[in-house]
């Protein structure tokens, strides 16, 4: 998630996998990921929910896309989003820019 010229470095890998990539960009180039960044965390857009639904929409229209294995990597302010969305995902991996604590009731990421 964020920097999405970037990340597309990993469409190539997932195609030849059959997995599905999803590159989402916030407003503005940037995620409220509730301690950083820029116009999204400005204008308090919910950018949680705006995980959620991706996972919701594309588990709608695709049977054999499953929420509970799905995995989130960030760059920068997406490396922020993804371990504030931590609960939403399997597993997170922030290659920059992430939070040291995990939003999670649990405390942790994801888990079943």
């Amino acid at each position: 998630f964020h920097a999405p010229r970037t990340m597309s470095n990993f469409l190539p890998y997932a195609n030849s996998r059959n997995m599905i990539v999803v590159l989402p960009e916030g407003l503005h180039n940037s995620f409220n990921a509730k301690y950083c960044c820029g116009y999204a965390l400005q204008n308090g857009i919910d950018d949680f929910n705006f995980f959620s639904l991706i996972q919701s929409e594309m588990s709608a229209e695709f049977e054999f896309v499953n929420p509970n294995v799905s995995y989130a990597v960030g760059w920068s302010n997406g490396g922020y989003m993804v371990t504030h969305a931590a609960t939403l995902f399997r597993a997170v991996s922030p290659i920059s820019g992430y939070s040291y604590t995990i939003d999670s009731p649990m405390g942790q990421f994801g888990g079943d």
